[in-house]
C-alpha cells in the first residue's frame, strides 16, 4: 500500500508554520505599548503577507487533510458506519460551508423533531468539519488585530528636530504684539487687546521718565 509522506509532512508543518509565524508577527510588530507608536520596519509588508500567507496555509492544510481523510476511513474507529456516511466524504462536504450548513440544518431539524430518520456524519467527517471550521473562523478574527498605521522606526540617520533652542527660545517675532492684539480684538477683547498692543510696540517702559506719559511732580 501505496503511503502519502508527503501529504503527511504538509499536513503537520503548515498549520505549525502559520501559527509560529503569526506568533512571530505579535511579539515582534503588535506588542507596542505607549502613546508613540514605534517598532520595527517592513510592518506593512508584514501585514499584507499574513493574509496570503493565511490563505495559502489553508488551503495547502486542506490538501494534506484530504490525504488524512483516506487514512482514518481504513481505521476501524474513524470508519463510516454506513454508505451515507461513507457518501459524505465523496466531495470532501467538510473542508467548506455548504456541508457546514448542511449539517446544521440537519441538526436543527432532528431537534425540533420535524426530521427524525437523519443521517448523522462520521467521527472522521466531524473531526475534519472541526479543523477546517477553526482555520475558517480563525483567520479573519486574526486580522482585526492588525491595523496599519504612521509610526516610527529605528533609524541610523540623525533626527531633524524643527522649534526652539536655547538661543531663541525667548525671541518673540516683530509682528506677534500685533497679532496677538488682533486675535484679541476679535474676541471683543478691545480694551485689554489694545493696552497689551500698546505695552508691548512701546519703545519706554511704562511709569519711567522718559516715558511719553510721565508726568513729574
Amino acid at each position: 500500500m501505496p503511503r502519502f509522506y508527503f501529504r503527511n509532512a504538509v499536513a503537520i508543518l503548515t498549520p505549525t508554520l502559520v501559527t509560529a509565524y503569526f506568533v512571530f508577527i505579535w511579539r515582534y510588530h503588535l506588542q507596542i505599548s505607549g502613546p508613540v507608536l514605534f517598532g520595527p520596519r517592513g510592518g506593512l509588508l508584514i501585514f499584507y503577507s499574513w493574509f496570503v500567507i493565511s490563505t495559502l496555509g489553508l488551503n495547502i492544510t486542506k490538501h494534506g487533510m484530504e490525504g488524512v481523510e483516506a487514512a482514518m476511513l481504513m481505521e476501524p474507529p474513524w470508519a463510516a458506519e454506513n454508505a451515507m456516511q461513507l457518501m459524505a466524504h465523496c466531495e470532501h462536504s467538510w473542508s467548506g460551508p455548504a456541508g457546514w450548513i448542511a449539517l446544521a440544518k440537519s441538526a436543527i431539524l432532528y431537534w425540533t423533531r420535524k426530521q427524525q430518520n437523519t443521517a448523522w456524519p462520521s467521527k472522521t467527517w466531524s473531526c475534519l468539519a472541526l479543523l477546517s471550521v477553526s482555520a475558517f473562523v480563525a483567520i479573519p478574527i486574526s486580522g482585526l488585530c492588525m491595523e496599519p498605521s504612521d509610526g516610527y522606526v529605528l533609524s541610523d540617520e540623525q533626527a531633524y528636530v524643527v522649534g526652539k533652542t536655547y538661543d531663541n527660545f525667548n525671541v518673540r517675532l516683530g509682528d506677534d504684539p500685533i497679532i496677538r492684539a488682533t486675535i484679541a480684538w476679535m474676541t471683543t477683547s478691545t480694551t485689554t487687546a489694545w493696552a497689551d498692543l500698546y505695552a508691548r510696540c512701546s519703545p519706554y517702559p511704562e511709569s519711567s521718565p522718559t516715558h511719553p506719559e510721565y508726568a513729574s511732580p
